[in-house]
């Protein structure tokens, strides 16, 4: 249950929480123009729950809704055990919904189709041998920055199966952090988790590195730029998990 997160899919609604029965202790809402609903749902979740993921008891629930003129967004959620800090955790719900530059990312990611992406995914071979690269394979990401995936390795080295997935963005700089999380969270959902369906793969955890240059993997590279972002593998989704 804790890495699993539940759809709920009604006419001109959709609905993504981790725990059901869906409650709203804590909740928020603003408007978007017409998105596509689940993948807004997904770019606003992973917003959501990296500034309240400390909160105790906390459940974050996502909910999209129709208009005449666009879409509706609710988030928030369930606090279980305690008092609910109901003022200070919807004044950051708030900020996180009226950020521009979210906003802005939340649009691009939900109104473009990754189909076009994850078919060229799945043209990079298997991973008979653990490891598998290419030219690099350029994808669209929500920052708009170039981006290229460079390499996929199985790794059992941590105990179980982690997935690693190698993204070079030259143009990244050491403050691009906020940007590259968005990034990275469409390169899991959009890449990794079509591919690692695509060729049947278990992992219990997918790596998302995003890099300014090509870095061997396990090679000290104290000169580069480098994000990464683990993820569960949950019922064919992308869990964000802190490292």
């Amino acid at each position: 249950m804790r890495d699993q997160w539940h759809e709920v899919k009604e006419p001109g609604r959709y609905t993504l929480a981790r725990r059901l029965p869906v409650r709203f202790d804590v909740a928020v809402t603003t408007a978007m123009p017409a998105l596509r609903k689940d993948r807004l749902a997904l770019q606003v979740r992973q917003d959501l729950w990296r500034a309240l993921q400390r909160v105790r008891g906390f459940s974050p629930v996502v909910r999209v809704t129709e208009t005449g003129t666009g879409c509706e967004v609710t988030a928030g959620g369930r606090v279980d055990g305690g008092t609910v800090p109901r003022q200070r955790m919807e004044e950051t719900i708030a900020g996180i919904l009226d950020d521009p530059a979210r906003r802005a990312r939340w649009a691009r990611f939900a109104a473009r189709k990754a189909g076009a992406v994850a078919l060229a995914m799945l043209a990079l071979p298997a991973l008979t041998a653990g490891l598998a690269t290419a030219d690099p394979v350029p994808v669209e990401v929500p920052s708009g920055q170039p981006v290229s995936l460079v390499g996929v390795l199985l790794d059992d080295g941590p105990g179980a199966l982690w997935a690693r997935f190698r993204f070079v963005a030259p143009e990244m700089t050491a403050d691009s952090a906020e940007a590259a999380a968005g990034d990275m969270d469409h390169l899991c959902s959009a890449v990794a988790a079509p591919y690692v369906s695509h060729h049947r793969i278990e992992p219990a955890r997918i790596v998302i590195s995003l890099s300014d240059r090509d870095v061997e993997f396990g090679k000290a590279a104290p000169e580069a730029t480098q994000f990464f972002e683990a993820y569960a593998w949950r019922d064919g989704d992308c869990v964000w998990e802190a490292f």
